[in-house]
């Protein structure tokens, strides 16, 4: 891969690290609301068994049930964004293995026969790389 890929690669990347930061503001926010309409159904429940009024349990009922739907696909969401960010990361390190092994490729083949170094391979490989 060259640095066009390197570069649009790095761009994902950067990408899927401000959606995930957005994601993970909007979770902390729901999170907060459903902490909120819990103690507020929790106030209702309590007012209503003294006597007293509150708040409608059933109407913050249906409320906070579909705040944690939201919370629900927002914690999906983050988790894909993850995975993606995980992904990409994953792709960005062996581009830019390969870039980097071309460019030493590249390097030795441009320099003298007297200054290169004996090819001498990994243990259990011949010296051309293919194993043995």
């Amino acid at each position: 891969m060259g640095s066009p890929d390197l570069e649009r690669i790095k761009s994902k990347l950067f990408a899927l690290n401000l959606r995930y930061n957005e994601v993970d503001r909007e979770l902390s926010v729901t999170r907060a609301r459903a902490s909120r309409l819990e103690k507020q159904l929790e106030d209702a429940r309590l007012a209503s068994l003294l006597g007293d009024q509150a708040g409608d349990p059933a109407e913050i009922g249906p409320a906070l049930e579909h705040v944690r739907g939201e919370l629900d696909t927002q914690q999906q969401l983050l988790q894909r964004i993850q995975n993606s960010r995980w992904e990409t990361r994953l792709r960005y390190i062996l581009a830019r293995r390969e870039e980097i092994q071309q460019h030493a490729g590249r390097r030795r083949a441009d320099e003298p026969p007297s200054l290169r170094l004996p090819d001498r391979g990994y243990p259990g490989r011949e010296a051309g790389g293919e194993e043995a």
